[in-house]
């Protein structure tokens, strides 16, 4: 009796912590392209001559997946087709994760509208006085501090409006050019004024951009060294910082900010895919590309550095490049410093950090930029030298014993290297991959056929990049848009659903009727079986992530018949 007492407490305790893991179903269960809507995606994939095809799609295939979805948080197939493709499966977001991106994109772009752009503030100063003050109330969103602002900007405005009248009445009553000059000079003092004001009172408005960027950036907390006290330190992650730089910057909008992450949090805490297909198609046109270039030393040319400088702060990086250079992100920052006071002194002033590396770095809105030579004889890439590839890469160890990337180039690969790296001894080499800088170590002599990629890799990064550089470059393999795409729109998924499982209701329907009416009273043990078999099903398959598709449906309901 002991034991039947034993049993019956196991198969409740398993059951409850089913129904724990399974429900509510509509959060816990996660529905495949085919219920709840979803696109398909097939690309192409050149297999050369003398290849193992499903080798190659194997290798592209792992790829992919570590670069679109490292962790397995989406429910995201990929699976060979034929000698030559890659079927790439990817369901829709359901409503719920929709409303609450709505949501927060909403809240976004109300930042948007209330921000104090300079033009908006020229428009409220064109008005007249006794408008003005209810403008200033909307622009400042219940900010004493800024509306105060914006009244003593109004004071500059009206007094550079004074002294262009002033000049344009002197001018038409035939002043002296002394007068008039005078007149010039203070007028044009006095609009400088209120330009600096107005581009003060601008830049202190919180935007919607500036909330993205934060939110994209990992939140992965560091354990980094510090000198002053001889103890290992946690620092915050990059998300982190960044928010408490803005709370910090923006002290009058730290409220709706933190509005603004709680609902992103719970969004996070929702989405099991990637809200759209574009965004799926935008990370697989990554190609997986190892480049090498030299990095420009500091004090090699001033000016042209100045200006590179100013234009990527106006134009960004892209659109600050030179004829013979161009800049290039850094990867992960956290690997170029170790140390505490290290990374204060980094984000205190990039640019002196690097510069006493001799390296030109610039910061731009939180992400850094390495300055590197763009012309042939100091570059070795795909696009200007064709025909080499990394021949093999494997898992080494750096000089300090951390965990690093050793690769070794084929023949040709070896030939430029040397080449390019022997022009250079002295100078350091920037390794890319996908156009980030990893590492950029001094060459104190010629390389050749093999080399290292320096950094602090965890082993899931480690794993990846080995796989990118022992699959060769994706450029030349995976066509660069789909050559098919299919969808299946989120009403005709959710009439799916409604089928399966109504099919699946009668299923068990039918059976325990059967069973009761056949059996009776042992029939009815096995109704209440079969009901506890459902549970745990959907209780495993919760706790495990699978996915349901219509053909699991059909498989559960053949379940119900086999249990019996």
């Amino acid at each position: 009796m002991q034991k039947y007492w034993t049993k019956v407490a196991l198969v409740v305790v398993l059951l409850l912590l089913a129904v724990y893991a399974a429900f509510p179903p509509a959060k816990k269960l996660r529905l495949g392209k085919d219920l709840r809507g979803g696109v398909t995606l097939v690309y192409s994939v050149e297999v050369r001559p003398g290849d193992n095809a499903r080798e190659v799609l194997a290798a592209v295939i792992d790829v992919l997946k570590d670069r679109v979805d490292p962790e397995n948080l989406y429910d995201i197939s990929m699976v060979p087709q034929g000698r030559d493709r890659i079927e790439i499966t990817m369901p829709l977001p359901g409503e719920e994760v929709k409303a609450a991106k709505a949501e927060i994109d909403a809240m976004l772009e109300a930042l948007d509208a209330a921000r104090m752009a300079p033009e908006r503030i020229d428009r409220a100063m064109s008005l007249p006085p006794e408008e003005r003050v209810a403008e200033f109330e909307k622009l400042a969103g219940g900010d004493q501090s800024r509306f105060d602002a914006l009244v003593a900007l109004a004071a500059k405005a009206d007094a550079a409006s004074h002294m262009r009248t002033a000049f344009d009445e002197a001018e038409r009553q035939g002043a002296d050019d002394t007068t008039l000059q005078q007149l010039a000079l203070e007028a044009a003092q006095a609009e400088i004024a209120y330009e600096e004001a107005r581009r003060e009172v601008a830049g202190h408005s919180l935007s919607a951009e500036e909330v993205r960027r934060a939110l994209r950036l990992p939140d992965d907390v560091k354990r980094l060294y510090d000198s002053k006290t001889g103890e290992q330190a946690e620092i915050p992650g990059a998300r982190s910082r960044a928010l408490d730089r803005l709370r910090e910057e923006y002290p009058a909008q730290k409220d709706l900010l933190e509005n603004i992450v709680e609902k992103f949090l719970a969004y996070e805490s929702i989405r099991t895919t990637l809200d759209d297909p574009a965004d799926l198609e935008r990370m697989l046109r990554a190609s997986g590309v190892l480049s090498f270039r030299i990095t420009v030393d500091t004090g090699t040319d001033p000016e042209e550095e100045t200006r590179l400088r100013e234009l990527v702060q106006e134009n960004g990086p892209k659109g600050a490049r030179s004829a013979d250079k161009a800049w290039f992100k850094i990867n992960k920052i956290e690997n170029w410093y170790n140390d505490v006071a290290d990374m204060q002194y980094l984000e205190r002033d990039p640019a002196g950090f690097f510069a006493a590396r001799d390296y030109v770095v610039e910061e731009y809105h939180g992400e850094y930029y390495m300055l590197c030579w763009d012309i042939r004889g100091s570059a070795l890439t795909p696009d200007s030298d064709r025909g080499w590839r990394v021949a093999s890469a494997y898992q080494g160890a750096d000089e300090l014993g951390r965990p690093a990337i050793n690769f070794q180039m084929d023949p040709r690969g070896a030939k430029l290297l040397g080449q390019l790296t022997e022009a250079h001894v002295g100078d350091s080499m920037a390794v890319l991959l996908d156009d980030q800088v990893y590492t950029a170590p001094n060459l104190n002599s010629r390389i050749s056929r093999s080399g290292q990629i320096m950094g602090d890799f965890s082993q899931t990064e480690l794993t990846y990049i080995i796989r990118v550089l022992n699959a060769g470059s994706l450029q030349n393999k995976l066509s660069p848009t789909p050559i098919s795409r299919n969808a299946i729109g989120p009403n005709l998924g959710l009439d799916y659903l409604r089928q399966g499982l109504g099919a699946g209701v009668i299923a068990l329907i039918a059976v325990s009727l059967f069973m009761i009416f056949y059996y009776f009273r042992c029939g009815v043990i096995a109704v209440v079986a079969l009901g506890c078999n459902a549970i745990f099903i959907m209780g495993v398959m919760s706790t495990l992530s699978a996915t349901f598709t219509l053909p699991g449906i059909a498989g559960i309901i053949l379940t119900f018949g086999m249990a019996v």
